[in-house]
């Protein structure tokens, strides 16, 4: 998810959302709460958010979500987030809607990008929009998407690193369309305790709609969750695949990096055509609605999937408060990467 926007969309969703996904409801209800969350990529972001809901007897609810936000680092963003069931449950419409002003670092392609930052500012406008259809009752779901995306640069350095990026300059498009399978069994979306999980994704983009760039893009999401019978403690494991043939913008490209992938590196720290990351994480009950748990991921980047050779390893621990009894929890986590640099984080939901 795009570095603070899902997450604090997601707290919004952990103290609204209390009858949660799957659960059958009537009526409808507008709420707003501020949220507080903090990175290495943002220091310390505040801001609001706020959700309309509406459901029927016999489906999920719906909801559209919004949120404006901002971070003691001068970034901005502004996002709205629909998700609308249809036909008791069996069709969903999805999307976000996102308009950031992001002063952020570069550090180059490849998986021995330099340690040395360049600063810049992105100003970026997205919009991805997906729809599902359920085809079986056990939760397999295949869909459309269609996504796209402009960048725009500021306070760049004349002859420096994101001056040389030929996928990095103002005025860059991404424009696709493609197909998804989702299957999903998961007994609860924000703390499964058992199931299954995966999405699997291909992106056409291309000129003709009106991309800079011609590429492929395929993408796994895959999720396996084990509860124990005592103590309440889950095993879970996440398998991530992304990889582009062909040229996107820089922005675009598969990293690693930030609060959900490969924790106690800066977001985006390493970028290249493809990427592969293995997560598992050991959650467990320490007293009423505080919970503990410790993480060991590893991943890495290069030109193509037959190439990643040079993992990254991070471990790290963090307590959980469930804010409701959807599921939802707060989250503060320490991670320590090979390198030996620490990475802080405070938001809300959990990294997979």
């Amino acid at each position: 998810m795009g570095r603070f926007g899902c997450t604090v969309l997601l707290m919004l969703t952990g103290f609204c959302a209390a009858r949660g996904e799957g659960v059958d409801s009537v009526g409808r209800s507008l709420l707003g709460v501020p949220v507080v969350f903090y990175g290495q990529e943002t220091s310390w972001g505040f801001g609001a958010s706020g959700g309309y809901y509406f459901g029927s007897p016999s489906g999920p609810t719906s909801s559209v979500m919004g949120m404006a936000v901002g971070t003691l680092r001068r970034q901005a963003r502004v996002a709205v987030s629909p998700r609308v069931y249809v036909r008791g449950g069996s069709g969903l419409l999805s999307g976000r809607f996102v308009v950031s002003h992001y002063p952020d670092r570069v550090f180059g392609l490849g998986p021995r990008s330099s340690d040395v930052a360049e600063g810049y500012t992105l100003r970026s406008v997205l919009a991805h929009v997906e729809w599902q259809q359920r085809v079986l009752a056990d939760g397999l779901m295949v869909g459309i998407q269609a996504r796209g995306a402009a960048f725009g640069y500021a306070q760049v350095v004349d002859g420096g690193l994101v001056d040389s990026l030929a996928n990095m300059q103002p005025g860059c498009r991404s424009v696709g369309l493609g197909l998804l399978v989702l299957f999903d069994r998961r007994d609860n979306r924000f703390w499964p305790t058992n199931g299954e999980f995966v999405k699997m994704s291909a992106m056409r983009y291309g000129r003709l709609v009106g991309s800079s760039f011609g590429a492929t893009r395929i993408g796994v999401d895959a999720r396996y969750f084990v509860g124990m019978q005592r103590g309440g403690v889950v095993w879970a494991g996440q398998l991530l695949v992304d990889a582009v043939v062909g040229q996107l913008p820089f922005q675009d490209l598969p990293m690693l990096g930030g609060a959900d992938v490969l924790r106690g590196y800066y977001s985006g720290r390493y970028r290249d055509q493809a990427m592969l990351c293995l997560q598992t994480e050991l959650r467990f009950n320490i007293y009423k609605r505080l919970r503990g748990v410790t993480f060991v991921s590893a991943g890495g980047v290069a030109p193509s999937l037959f190439e990643v050779s040079v993992l990254k390893w991070v471990g790290g621990a963090g307590l959980r408060l469930r804010a409701n009894d959807a599921g939802v929890h707060l989250r503060a986590d320490v991670a320590i990467n090979a390198a030996g640099r620490f990475g802080f984080y405070f938001t809300a939901a959990e990294a997979f």
